[in-house]
């Protein structure tokens, strides 16, 4: 009787076994599948952020040329003149506002939200986590820039209280995003390695 018994529950617990083992196999698979498409995803999202950063660093030559070569041109007595009365803007060819880019993060944060992120491996979580710090970095160093652009300036501000914010523009912030293409084109190499 007993092994009767046996016999019947002998197939049951090995159905049971391989059903759980089956299901388990199939999300890893799923697991493996979600984290390939979301460094796909993230790719695509840092391309499009280098892609506005070198955007941002021609305007940015291109403004530092037309800078260099109006305050070249000033005297002293002209640093201190009201930089809307004295033509503002208007003064300085191509201008077309601050160009500081505005860069994504949305993949990133789903990745967080729906613990995508967590289910990868140390090495490619720290390299995306890295590179998204430089971004959060060029956005907390910009902020102020552009609260002062758009809030400090008033009709009593002079030549030179503009062009500094100017310059900050033109040599820090350029810097800045010079580096975070160098940082994005090594990161998104090696993620693309990660999903071949």
């Amino acid at each position: 009787m007993l092994k009767k018994l046996i016999l019947q529950l002998l197939p049951i617990a090995l159905g049971v076994y391989l059903g759980i083992w089956a299901g388990n196999l199939n999300e890893r698979n799923k697991s493996k599948k979600d984290q390939k498409h979301f460094i796909e995803n993230v790719v695509k999202e840092l391309e499009i952020n280098k892609s506005k950063l070198k955007r941002s660093v021609d305007y940015h030559s291109a403004l530092k040329e037309s800078l260099d070569s109006v305050i070249f041109n000033m005297d002293r007595a002209q640093l201190n003149e009201k930089f809307f009365e004295t033509g503002g803007f208007q003064k300085l060819p191509n201008w077309t506002g601050t160009g500081i880019a505005s860069l994504s993060r949305n993949v990133y944060i789903t990745g967080l939200n729906t613990n995508v992120m967590s289910d990868l491996d140390f090495k490619t979580s720290s390299l995306i986590s890295g590179i998204y710090t430089g971004l959060d970095n060029y956005k907390e160093f910009t902020d102020p820039i552009m609260e002062r652009m758009l809030f400090s300036l008033n009709y009593d501000s002079s030549n030179k209280d503009v062009y500094f914010l100017l310059e900050l523009i033109k040599s820090d912030v350029l810097g800045s995003e010079k580096r975070i293409i160098e940082k994005l084109n090594q990161a998104i190499e090696k993620l693309k390695e990660e999903i071949r």
